[in-house]
């Protein structure tokens, strides 16, 4: 799988064996090796395929890498939201001011800092904001 992977890798960035070659201050004839299977790089080599070839280590070792749908983005959005505002309320925590968040997906965030939470809501609500 690797051999194949960094065969088919290389050849879509356009890429002979002799430049992949010397970008990897190796001869030819072992990227060869690789390719056809007969030996494997090394942990540090491999970290440097996957530099030079823009892929991840993972993608060269033959994990499937699936196209993520809509539905998948708008979940993973709607993590990342919950994770900044948690992070935000921390770190307001620590300043003792409230910083309240409202995002919805593909919006902007609207941070609203006030001392007072019935005030930010307030702000919030009068900006056309549904508050729960």
């Amino acid at each position: 799988m690797l051999n194949e992977n960094i065969k088919k890798i290389r050849q879509s960035k356009s890429l002979s064996q002799e430049e992949l070659a010397i970008k990897l201050n190796v001869v030819r004839q072992t990227v060869s090796k690789w390719e056809r299977g007969l030996s494997v790089p090394d942990s540090e080599m491999l970290v440097s395929i996957s530099d030079i070839l823009d892929t991840p280590i993972s993608t060269l070792l033959g994990e499937t890498i699936s196209e993520n749908s809509q539905k998948d983005l708008k979940v993973i959005s709607e993590k990342l939201e919950v994770i900044t505002l948690e992070l935000a309320r921390q770190k307001a925590m620590r300043h003792k001011i409230g910083i309240f968040a409202v995002s919805t997906y593909n919006t902007d965030y609207i941070l609203v800092k006030e001392e007072n939470l019935e005030r930010a809501l307030s702000v919030l609500a009068s900006e056309g904001y549904t508050v729960i």
